[in-house]
């Protein structure tokens, strides 16, 4: 009996608790969703400047006829929404073929993902974005044009002079592109590479060649008694090992990474045992050959005996990571007595006969507690068969082989233990998929950006190019020009893009699996890959430049 002041009670949301696996990527999935979307902002603002700059003509002969300089201010306006509201709903029919992809993919590991719909509460997000969007990038290019001096204007139209205003503006608008499409692309690259780990990573088994299988049992006389479950188990196994190619067979409660045991309150000295409860460890029961069918690594002793179980002797295997808290080592682990109920007495105590590695529960990413390992199974129980290559074809039966044993047994979830390590990814790899997607869309976005502006950045220094060519320059050197700019804009977006990614390390590394958020290969990749998108971006209107024919060019006005 406990006092009651010695109680703790911890109150959580439901809604908490049951997205608390997913809750750090789904905050992870949200910034890189907000990125993206400053990201395509940035991009409109770019091309909608580049474009009211060439309207300059139009726009000045409006109002030389009389057209009211707000009308024009308007005119800008309705053109920014339109563009809002068609690239609104594209992305709303995007986000519904997403939504489908999703659902077929049938992720279970991903909480309330078949809750996840278009409903009015996100077409009403979708506008408003769209919408504050159109007219945060649209009141520049408006209010500039509601200000147009007709003299003025066609004085600088006529010399060819351009805005250095306008121009770090736009020089502006790049760099911050830019280092927002690094900080996505490294988050991207980074992800990929802890993905790879993580499917390269042992949880602690050999998922090859293994079936597996949930097994409830109907109410019957073969579980009154210990000794009779005992014998209905050892009958099961005994039938599932006689199938052809089937090497071990066993039995547990739980098989891995389908969620944690119950707790076992466990103490190993004085100090632990005055102090029950505050260390705990996952309980499973298993029959003997559970280990050798799933593959799992025994380090010090041996396996839970048929007899040991059928006599009832206190007898357990715990895994490495108890063993090395403990008693130090796995082999000094191996005939020590292990405390798992409150009161010190004789048969509190259960000898540890066996080590085995720990084997993941319930994230393949971390270890959670320590394993218990005891020879106790109930009605529902999993059963695992490690046979040869061709082990799935046997799950008909498997079916028929446990439904001898006891009539009126079901049997369900067959499938390869590979199945269930693949699904426990499941999460990681939509992650991976999202964010490798965000990326691509970043950096489509920031290239077409970067090739508005520097088209526009030739057309609008034609004159002078022609005079450069006129005068000897050779189009390397005009093609040169063009790009050197850009990659003084690329280098400047990469360094803030940088400095920002390692800003946020901190968060990232929290997210990530044996990959270090300041590791130099992930900066490294995603600062190649913005690089080579912005120079290709660039080199296009650059080649176009050197070609230009002087003596046209110098005829422009």
């Amino acid at each position: 009996v406990h006092d009651a002041s010695e109680l703790r009670v911890k109150i959580i949301p439901f809604l908490h608790d049951v997205v608390k696996g997913a809750r750090s990527g789904l905050w992870m999935l949200m910034a890189a969703v907000g990125l993206l979307l400053a990201i395509a902002s940035l991009n409109v603002a770019l091309l909608m400047l580049a474009r009211a700059r060439e309207r300059d003509r139009e726009l000045l002969v409006r109002v030389a006829v009389g057209a009211h300089r707000w009308r024009i201010a308007r005119l800008v306006l309705v053109e920014s929404l339109i563009v809002a509201v068609g690239g609104g709903l594209a992305g709303v029919a995007l986000a519904r073929i997403a939504l489908l992809t999703l659902r077929a993919r049938a992720l279970s590991n991903v909480p309330r993902v078949e809750d996840v719909s278009i409903d009015l509460g996100v077409l009403a997000f979708a506008a408003a974005v769209s919408a504050l969007s159109a007219v945060a990038f649209a009141v520049v290019p408006a209010m500039r044009a509601s200000r147009l001096d007709v003299a003025d204007a066609l004085r600088a139209a006529a010399i060819g002079s351009r805005s250095r205003v306008g121009g770090r503006g736009r020089d502006l608008l790049i760099v911050t592109q830019l280092a927002l499409g690094l900080v996505l692309v490294v988050g991207a690259v980074q992800v990929v590479f802890s993905f790879r780990a993580l499917a390269a990573a042992s949880p602690g088994f050999d998922p090859r060649h293994t079936l597996t299988a949930r097994v409830s049992t109907p109410p019957g006389p073969q579980f009154t008694t210990p000794a009779a479950a005992h014998a209905y188990h050892e009958a099961v196994r005994g039938r599932l090992a006689a199938l052809p190619g089937v090497a071990a067979v066993g039995a547990a409660s739980q098989l891995p990474l389908t969620g944690q045991g119950p707790l076992q309150p466990y103490a190993y000295d004085a100090e632990t045992a005055r102090n029950w409860e505050q260390l705990s460890a996952d309980s499973f029961g298993i029959t003997p050959g559970y280990f050798a069918a799933l593959g799992a690594t025994l380090l010090a002793g041996r396996d839970l005996t048929s007899d040991e179980i059928a006599n009832g002797r206190r007898v357990i295997v715990i895994d490495d990571s108890l063993a090395q808290r403990a008693f130090g080592t796995p082999a000094r682990a191996v005939g020590r007595l292990l405390q798992l109920e409150p009161e010190a007495q004789p048969e509190s105590f259960f000898e540890i006969v066996g080590v085995v590695a720990h084997m993941r529960a319930h994230d393949l990413r971390r270890q959670q507690l320590p394993q218990i390992y005891h020879g106790r199974l109930f009605r529902t129980y999993s059963v695992a068969i490690r046979g040869d290559a061709n082990v799935g074809a046997l799950a008909n039966a498997v079916r028929a082989a446990i439904a001898e044993v006891r009539p009126g047994t079901a049997v369900q979830d067959v499938r390869q233990l590979g199945a269930i390590v693949d699904e426990a990814l499941g999460p990681m790899r939509l992650a991976v998929w999202l964010m490798t997607a965000f990326g691509v869309l970043a950096l489509t976005l920031a290239a077409v950006g970067i090739y508005g502006v520097f088209s526009y950045f030739v057309s609008e220094r034609t004159h002078e190019i022609s005079v450069r060519l006129a005068l000897g320059a050779t189009p390397s050197a005009v093609r040169r020009l063009v790009v050197g700019r850009g990659l003084s804009l690329t280098l400047t977006g990469l360094a803030a893009g940088l400095t920002a990614a390692i800003a946020i390390s901190g968060v990232a590394a929290r997210l990530l699996y044996e990959v270090n958020a300041l590791g130099v290969r992930s900066y490294a990749a995603a600062a190649v890959c913005v690089s080579l998108v912005a120079v290709a971006a660039c080199w296009l209107p650059a080649h176009r430049a050197s070609r230009v024919d002087p003596q046209q060019g110098l005829r422009q006005t």
